[in-house]
């Protein structure tokens, strides 16, 4: 079995090497490796969701009966200048509007878009009451997609967190949307965000993964909760150049309770960047889409200086099949295996280099130290 699976990378390694070194370094190899490569190598959105897809199930979002709920739970993020102008009390209009955030603790801990970060010096947080909060802190983590906020709040509505690995393809999700009122939209695509061909090589420490929902939201929507079936907040919608995408929340459960106590975001750290093959489509028949593949690219490298990853040994092409015992595959990827883990944790990888397979035993890092 093994063999069989060296055979396969044996085959497969060259072409995704040319792909990351033409295509992502740009230029004349470039042009030519997207004309002739990427077609059957880059995520295509349909087939992530045939890729993902398990059930379609019917739609059975109520927007009419889970929009207060959605609503009271979500504040405006608005310049304290543009408060200021409208005067005590006044209503304001979504064009005054920067983003959205969501009540993480009824104390005044809420998440948004880390997209929006570099636009909250200044700004304040408005409830669906009217109530007005001054952002403290803000803590970013692009890793995650999120960013924390801090305002001294009492009794703030929160939504519980759902299970975004339970979401499919077809499912029906609610997000607020125009002023305030939850809109329903479909999801069209899960997996890795394709949007640009440097989305293929990923560090180690970033979700990429994405929901493509049905229907676009405008810029001033950024942040707002995406919510399931049942009431529960599976994702914030993205804040980076699409507008129909929304970020997973796994990332932000996993770094919530160090951000909630510290201050400051906590997780493990490899410190490598990955072509992640349970993301990729059109593959030759019969090879398996499992494995990251480590792999510089437009100026990242494939495994970071004095890393955990490189104090192990190792190395560009080397290809990571699995994480204690647990594939790299389409229901795992790379980052999706590391969130199992705390710094600190000692680990074993398997790892494919040219024909063969050893094991690295490694120690996590912490991002926040890096």
């Amino acid at each position: 079995m093994m063999e069989t699976q060296q055979n396969g990378w044996k085959v497969l390694t060259p072409l995704l090497l040319a792909m990351v070194l033409g295509v992502l370094a740009g230029g004349v190899g470039g042009l030519a490796a997207s004309v002739y490569l990427l077609p059957p190598l880059v995520p295509a959105e349909g087939d992530l969701a045939r890729r993902f897809v398990i059930e379609t199930r019917p739609a059975s979002v109520n927007p009419e009966t889970m929009s207060n709920a959605v609503a009271a739970a979500t504040l405006r993020l608005v310049t304290t200048r543009a408060l200021e102008d409208l005067g005590p009390g006044a209503f304001v209009p979504n064009e005054a509007v920067i983003g959205r955030a969501v009540a993480l603790t009824s104390d005044g801990w809420l998440a948004t878009s880390a997209d929006l970060s570099d636009e909250l010096q200044g700004a304040e947080a408005v409830a669906a009451d009217g109530s007005r909060y001054a952002i403290e802190s803000v803590v970013a983590d692009p890793g995650s997609g999120a960013a924390f906020i801090r305002v001294s709040a009492a009794n703030l509505s929160v939504l519980p967190f759902g299970e975004p690995e339970n979401v499919r393809v077809g499912d029906e999700l609610l997000a607020v949307a125009g002023r305030g009122v939850a809109a329903s939209s479909k999801v069209i695509s899960r997996g890795a965000d394709p949007r640009d061909l440097s989305a293929a090589v990923v560090s180690s420490e970033i979700f990429s993964a994405r929901f493509r929902l049905s229907q676009a939201f405008s810029k001033t929507e950024r942040g707002s909760p995406v919510i399931d079936r049942n009431g529960r907040m599976v994702g914030l919608l993205d804040g980076g150049n699409a507008s129909d995408r929304a970020v997973p929340v796994e990332g932000i459960r996993q770094v919530m309770s160090g951000v909630l106590r510290e201050g400051q975001v906590s997780r493990p750290y490899l410190g490598v960047h990955a072509v992640d093959f349970s993301t990729l489509v059109g593959l030759p028949e019969g090879q398996s889409a499992s494995g990251a593949l480590l792999a510089a690219a437009a100026g990242k490298p494939a495994v970071l200086r004095n890393s955990p990853a490189s104090r192990a040994g190792l190395r560009a092409g080397d290809i990571v099949l699995a994480i204690e015992g647990v594939s790299i595959s389409p229901g795992q990827s790379l980052s999706e295996a590391l969130r199992d883990f705390d710094p600190g944790d000692r680990i074993e990888l398997l790892v494919l280099r040219g024909e063969q397979t050893f094991k690295a035993v490694i120690t996590l890092g912490d991002i926040a130290e890096k």
